[in-house]
């Protein structure tokens, strides 16, 4: 196996955290023509045996409610296809662990001091080229690989 885990923040724009041995690599949710790509999900959760996925919080009946939902099962066919062992924990739960709010800025902060190497910088497809403005969605599914292996 490459990783030793890989971490899933499943939301509508999502990230992927995969840790390794000395180094993580952090994505966003891959897509292909506006939907998951499953083949390169499914690549990833073929190099670990471990997954940990935040179970998606819904408070009201947004439009969006309907893709984090999707994502989400689609992820835990694919992990359970791929055999992995699955985790499945509650926003409120790891969050609160950490000492972290409902603010994305506590989010991103403490990716930072905690993975100050990590590339949690937001992405540009059009162009191809990193920004300068951080992206919570990698920083969420890194601090989510953070909290499993530190609980």
């Amino acid at each position: 196996m490459k990783y030793k885990l890989i971490a899933i923040d499943p939301g509508k724009t999502g990230a992927i955290a995969c840790f390794l041995h000395n180094s993580i690599q952090i994505y966003k949710m891959p897509l292909l023509h506006n939907q998951l790509d499953v083949e390169e999900i499914f690549s990833h959760l073929q190099l670990t045996q471990q997954l940990i996925i935040e179970k998606p919080f819904i408070l009201s009946k947004q439009k969006s409610n309907d893709i984090i939902l999707t994502n989400y099962g689609i992820i835990i066919g694919l992990a359970k296809l791929a055999k992995c062992q699955i985790e499945i924990v509650s926003p409120h739960i790891w969050k609160k662990k950490l000492g972290l709010t409902k603010d994305k800025n506590t989010s991103l902060q403490l990716a930072q001091q905690l993975y100050p190497n990590a590339n949690i910088n937001y992405y540009t497809p059009k162009k191809q080229e990193q920004t300068n403005k951080l992206d919570h969605d990698k920083a969420e599914a890194l601090l989510l690989g953070h909290y499993f292996l530190n609980k």
